[in-house]
């Protein structure tokens, strides 16, 4: 496998992010029919339902701002944080929100600064020690919950240089050992529609870069698909996929 840098990984991502056209929603997520329904389900089924009850949220690796656009518009006050100066340069223009940058490991806010805390699709972008060092930083920064949306498995893998696979139990151990107990995990019934994304995908040009926008055809092959996921979905119990976990702070 290639070298996995972070932050220039992230930079470059951002780099290419201006040339789609999505508005103030943008996240670094690709542009293509499938990821659009996940999208929309992460947003309604499992981000919103998760941050109720919360007022002063931090979105650890918010990106371009979408996230925080998207809460900041419902009445939550949001702080993003990211490793990536050029995804903070793009949140900031995108959205009237405060975004300071982290080193990838430590977050600078005091203890208990945020009601909630959340990251989505970031830990699953970094190698176990400093996935868990992240969490760390979560736990200690969150007053009341810690929410983590990322695509999880039945099986452990790093399916890309920049991508691991874990379990749900993963996540729950690291968090139990910093004070938090899981209260909901749910995931999203998408595992046909990630199949197929995985198999489109591996077909594309490998010279384009995660976060650039996808070929017409990659789209066209993508909507022919729909229908039939649909369906597999509608009856198949989700095995892997983007998955909710919410922990609550023990005592």
């Amino acid at each position: 496998m290639t070298e996995y840098v972070k932050q220039d990984y992230w930079d470059e991502v951002a780099r290419h992010l201006p040339a789609r056209e999505i508005g103030g929603d943008l996240v670094a997520g690709d542009d293509t029919p499938f990821y659009r329904i996940k999208r929309a389900a992460f947003l309604e089924k499992l981000l919103a339902p998760a941050l109720a009850d919360a007022t002063t949220i931090l979105e650890v690796g918010s990106g371009p701002g979408g996230n925080v656009g998207w809460l900041t518009r419902r009445g939550k006050k949001v702080t993003g944080a990211d490793i990536s100066p050029e995804m903070l340069a793009q949140a900031r223009a995108n959205v009237e929100a405060e975004f300071v940058q982290t080193d990838g490991s430590t977050l600078p806010f005091d203890d208990r600064s945020f009601d909630a805390v959340f990251a989505a699709t970031v830990l699953q972008h970094n190698q176990p020690a400093d996935a868990e060092a992240l969490l760390r930083e979560m736990a200690r920064v969150a007053a009341t919950s810690v929410h983590l949306f990322e695509d999880t498995s039945v099986l452990p893998v790093r399916d890309r240089p920049s991508h691991w696979l874990r379990r749900p139990s993963w996540y729950a151990q690291v968090l139990e050992a910093n004070g938090f107990v899981l209260t909901k995990r749910e995931r999203l019934r998408q595992t046909a529609q990630e199949a197929m994304a995985v198999l489109v995908r591996t077909a594309s040009p490998r010279t384009r870069h995660e976060g650039a926008r996808t070929t017409e055809r990659h789209r066209k092959i993508e909507a022919a698909l729909l229908p039939a996921t649909r369906a597999i979905d509608a009856v198949v119990p989700p095995a892997v996929g983007l998955t909710r976990m919410s922990f609550s702070r023990r005592g």
